[in-house]
């Protein structure tokens, strides 16, 4: 799933605010906050749009009791020249989704539509998102950005139930320590409803490789069963970046570093603007005390993430290791600035 546009524009700096549930029932949230994940899925493999703030647009979430943050606050905290805002609405078995499409630069609507669908249609109302962006973006930009895929889809599977489970495992998972836990029986189930859902697999393979991280599981009960899922997941969908970044993380454990290096540049090949791969290798990096491509990952996994604490966090200590004093204190100030509070580590 590729699509190509003219090599001679930078590429256009692309995000999505998470969007906006409008039913009471809150536990509904997963499902508006998943729907802009699936979309930069999609979007990521639109050639001459680059993906910013895939992370840390979660900042910017409507919280009770809070103003919501206009567009141009999100446009500038992530450094997105075009940004998509939308909201979720459901009833009846009915979910009804309104998204607009916003240039920073001309200060107009470049697209907005509304679709009301079954609930269970939810993944085709992503692909058909996905699609009607990349028409409109090519529409205005010409060749800098490519005609999408009418065939593919950026969700990978046709089975709602799945889907959901899907959703709710990425939501458990955004949340770490016991999330991680929860998130790998979410995303099991899903597989279970669509072993050929590729996006579970490389999920289930993620929380798997993090699980030791966050919740102390020895690496010899769970890197066999990452190892097998992201291979799965590598078999199904050869272009997804997130199942070799679990690769990378699973051989990280057993010291097969240069297995792990080419796992990781492959999912940085696959998706340049994947910012947690790049800081994944990064941590790998800093491990064997290689300062400078640690640095040059996480300062342009900065760039993609302007207002990640923990980016600035790890950048800070790889440039202490690299001997740039002045610089580590000033990017450890940087992330206490973006986040006084503890960080995870990953």
């Amino acid at each position: 799933l590729v699509y190509y546009a003219s090599r001679d524009a930078e590429p256009l700096t692309f995000a999505v605010a998470p969007f906006h549930n409008m039913a009471r029932d809150t536990a509904l949230d997963y499902r508006s906050d998943g729907i802009g994940d699936e979309i930069l899925n999609g979007m990521a493999k639109v050639k001459g749009v680059q993906i910013v703030g895939r992370s840390t647009a979660f900042r910017f979430k409507d919280r009770p009791g809070a103003d919501a943050p206009d567009v141009g606050t999100i446009e500038r905290a992530l450094g997105a020249r075009l940004l998509l805002t939308g909201t979720l609405r459901e009833s009846d078995g009915r979910v009804i989704i309104s998204a607009q499409l916003n240039d920073s630069v001309s200060h107009r609507e470049i697209w907005s539509e509304s679709f009301t669908r079954a609930s269970s249609d939810l993944g085709s109302i992503t692909d058909d998102i996905v699609r009607r962006v990349a028409d409109a973006l090519h529409a205005k930009f010409g060749a800098r950005v490519a005609l999408p895929n009418r065939t593919a889809s950026a969700v990978g599977t046709t089975n709602a139930a799945a889907l959901d489970l899907y959703l709710i495992g990425q939501a458990q998972m955004r949340q770490r320590g016991a999330g991680i836990a929860r998130s790998i029986e979410s995303f099991q189930r899903a597989i279970d409803l669509d072993p050929n859902f590729a996006r579970a697999h490389a999920a289930l393979a993620n929380a798997l490789a993090l699980d030791p991280f966050f919740n102390g599981t020895p690496p010899s009960v769970s890197v066999a069963h990452a190892i097998a899922e992201a291979e799965k997941a590598r078999v199904i969908d050869s272009t997804l970046a997130d199942a070799y970044v679990a690769l990378g993380m699973a051989h990280s454990y057993s010291g097969q570093w240069e297995t792990s290096d080419a796992d990781m540049r492959r999912a940085i090949q696959l998706e340049p603007d994947n910012s947690n791969a790049r800081m994944t290798f990064a941590r790998q990096l800093i491990v064997r005390d290689v300062a400078d491509e640690a640095v040059d990952q996480l300062e342009r996994a900065r760039k993609l993430e302007p207002t990640s604490p923990i980016i600035s966090a790890w950048l800070s200590y790889a440039l202490f290791l690299e001997g740039r004093t002045d610089s580590a204190l000033a990017e450890g100030r940087r992330a206490l600035q973006l986040d006084p509070g503890p960080l995870p580590v990953t």
